[in-house]
């Protein structure tokens, strides 16, 4: 397994771990109210999504062609980006926004 296989699965991983996480303030809130924060179901949703979208996708590197730097640099890219729209969405739900 090369070194952007290695980054998609541990991001996946802790991606998938900290949207199931983020199930229990959802559960919590959707206890009190009907609906909850759509902010919480965005974060929740696409934490899950996009962990599983990095799962699949670390299977997928085998079958690239390209240098080795360049799989690295995207994975790490890819994986920022994941965490990026997470933190978004994670923010603007404990700024009630």
């Amino acid at each position: 397994m090369d070194v952007s296989s290695k980054v998609l699965v541990v991001g996946g991983t802790v991606s998938l771990f900290y949207g199931f996480l983020l199930g229990f303030p959802l559960t919590a809130a959707r206890m009190k109210a009907p609906a909850a924060s759509r902010h919480l179901v965005t974060a929740h949703l696409s934490a899950i999504i996009q962990g599983a979208t990095l799962l699949a996708l670390s299977s997928v590197m085998t079958f690239s062609d390209l240098p080795d730097d360049i799989e690295t640099a995207a994975a790490v890219l890819l994986l920022a980006g994941a965490v990026l729209f997470v933190a978004g969405a994670v923010t603007n739900w404990r700024q009630d926004i």
